[in-house]
């Protein structure tokens, strides 16, 4: 399996590069016995991202973010996979492949990179 950054590592850089973007964007946020990788708002919409380092891991990002919306933590989710060997050094440039998650909870996911 390719090296990469511990997931944390990475959702931390990720609210950061949005933080840039002008974006409220909080990582490893805890709520209601929860913890959700990155939660960002921006003018008034919340949205909580959930994130998987490795291509290969795309089912558990949606679990995931499926799980906040049903768990009432968000109306708006997105699924986030880091690609294979992320490093928070290279995020920036990086092509994370993702897909947006509302309720009911779509059933097929189109993924974008």
């Amino acid at each position: 399996m390719a090296r990469h950054d511990d997931e944390q590592l990475l959702n931390g850089e990720l609210a950061r590069l949005l933080r840039g973007q002008g974006v409220d964007a909080r990582a490893e946020v805890r709520e209601a016995g929860r913890k959700m990788d990155v939660v960002a708002s921006a003018e008034g919409l919340r949205v909580v991202l959930e994130a998987e380092a490795g291509s290969s891991k795309r089912r558990q990002a949606i679990r995931d973010a499926d799980a906040r919306l049903a768990q009432g933590l968000t109306t708006l989710a997105v699924a986030v996979c880091y690609p294979d060997g992320a490093t928070v050094a290279g995020l920036r440039d990086a092509s994370l492949a993702w897909t947006l998650r509302t309720l009911p909870a779509a059933r097929d996911a189109r993924w974008r990179e």
